[in-house]
This record gives C-alpha cells, structure tokens and sequence, in this order.
C-alpha cells in the first residue's frame, strides 16, 4: 500500500475511530474532487475540504500530499493513480473477512 494512504488512514482514525470506511460512498469516490474525495466526503458538514485539512486534520499543503489527500506531481495521471489507490484499498477492506 501507498504509504501516504497509509498515513491518512491512520490519522483519519485517530481523528474519527474506527470504522470511518463505511461513511466512504465508492459511487462518488473522486479523489481530485473536493466533493467527492474521502475528506469532502466525511466533512462535508463543513462544506469546504480546505478547512477540514486545516482546521480538523491540522495539515498544510505538504501534509495533504503526505497524507494521501493530495497528488504529488498535480497531473492528471498523479490524481488517476491515487484515486486508483484509494479505491483498491476500500475494495480490498470490503473483501476482508469480518
């Protein structure tokens, strides 16, 4: 696993407990949309990802990208290769036995 995902696996949870995952809606799931991404989809009674990475996560720019909210090189093929990521790990969690 993408050790940035990792990252923002881990501090999700430390910030929301366990079982996050299942707030996550797959249909919607589009990392390079604020919306849509695993952030704006859990704060999304903040209406805005900028202050849920500031204010609730406490990451800067760089933080975003350590952390797997962000792309890297900003390119179309950085944010297809890490939404690709966080959707294998959504299905992959779902294929674990509970």
């Amino acid at each position: 696993m993408n050790k940035a995902i990792q990252r923002g696996i881990d501090l999700l949870t430390e910030k929301l407990g366990e079982g996050w995952q299942d707030r996550i809606d797959l249909e919607r799931l589009d990392i390079g949309h604020c919306d849509d991404c695993v952030v704006g989809q859990l704060f999304a009674a903040l209406d805005d990802y900028h202050r849920a990475v500031r204010e609730v996560l406490h990451l800067n720019d760089d933080g975003e990208v350590s952390h797997g909210f962000s792309a890297r090189d900003n390119t179309f093929e950085g944010w297809k290769n890490l939404n690709r990521e966080w959707r294998e790990y959504f299905e992959t969690r779902k294929l674990r036995p509970s």
